[in-house]
């Protein structure tokens, strides 16, 4: 990863969505965070959190870096995985998070601006 990356958690910029919304709905936070910015491409990204059965947090990122959109599951770096474009990365996202915590379709996940600090 390139820069510095942080997280917005200013209540206004996260959203609460089911698992099965994800890629649709992300891709509509993106285009508003991206809107409210003027355009700006900093919010590179989207920290997907979500609460398994057990109560235990997990966290997935899905950011830009250079031509490629990376997804890191659980904030792993040493897994992360390049796409060719956004829907194929949350695509996978989701399946994942699905498969891996055998989430129902009306589980709720958490959206969070991913934004990266030159």
């Amino acid at each position: 990863m390139s820069g510095f990356f942080r997280f917005n958690t200013m209540k206004d910029n996260i959203t609460t969505i089911y698992i099965d919304n994800l890629v649709s709905e992300s891709k509509q936070f993106l285009h508003k965070l991206r809107s409210a910015n003027n355009g700006d491409t900093k919010t590179s990204g989207i920290r997907i959190q979500l609460l398994n059965k057990d109560g235990e947090q997990h966290n997935t990122l899905i950011y830009e870096q250079h031509v490629y959109v990376v997804v890191v599951p659980h904030g792993q770096k040493e897994k992360a995985m390049l796409y060719g474009n956004w829907d194929e990365a949350i695509k996978a996202s989701q399946r994942l998070l699905m498969i891996e915590h055998a989430l129902p379709k009306n589980h709720p996940i958490t959206l969070i601006p991913y934004t990266q600090v030159i």
